[in-house]
């Protein structure tokens, strides 16, 4: 079966770069060497994502917003609620 899937995948990858190749008119060596230049290096390494804001600069950010837009955030004051478990 694996050998099935395998042969279907590689027709199906042939005739894309034969279609591909006429409507360029160029070989199909040439067609398939440059598809093979746009595939990236087995062992090259995944291409990082760009690192994530840490939390102190979001809320830098949303002190400064909080500035330029005159918004006060108001706070309650910490008040202890009754534990039900003493």
């Amino acid at each position: 079966m694996q050998t099935t899937i395998t042969l279907e995948i590689d027709q199906a990858l042939l005739q894309k770069a034969e279609a591909w190749a006429a409507s360029h008119q160029i070989s199909l060596s040439e067609a398939i060497a440059n598809l093979l230049q746009q595939l990236p290096e087995p062992n090259a390494s995944t291409p990082s994502q760009p690192p994530q804001p840490s939390l102190a600069s979001a809320f830098a950010e949303l002190r400064q917003v909080a500035q330029e837009e005159n918004y006060v955030l108001d706070i309650p004051a910490r008040s202890d609620r009754a534990n039900p478990f003493a």
